[in-house]
């Protein structure tokens, strides 16, 4: 018989022994891939999540203080003593206000020695 055409399709075949061994060790390898990139996946999504929990952190800090109009923050005091009243007067340095004035302690009653100058 004279042969008209020849042309390929894909057909169902049966696998030979050595392909399905073959391809279990692939499907393994494949398999031990996808694990890996869940595990690399969930990984960098805890690393984002805690980026995003710092940054609403800091933000919740900083509406605070906007909300307050007003924040803590260290500030030099100094006590002045008038040995006339007997009264110690707490003032802050950043903006010369009063914080309270109080009775002179005892160990605060007799003014100290000048500090040696040179």
């Amino acid at each position: 018989m004279p042969v008209l055409k020849r042309y390929l399709a894909t057909l169902d075949c049966d696998l030979a022994e050595k392909e399905v061994l073959a391809y279990g060790r692939e499907l393994a390898l494949v398999n031990q891939e996808i694990a890996s990139e869940e595990d690399l996946q969930n990984s960098l999504k805890q690393e984002l999540k805690g980026r995003i929990a710092g940054l609403e952190a800091r933000r919740t800090e900083i509406s605070a203080k906007v909300n307050r109009g007003k924040e803590l923050r260290e500030v030099q005091i100094e006590v002045l003593a008038d040995f006339k009243t007997d009264i110690a007067t707490e003032i802050r340095m950043d903006t010369g206000e009063v914080l309270r004035e109080r009775p002179l302690r005892d160990n605060e009653k007799q003014p100290g020695l000048p500090e040696p100058t040179g």
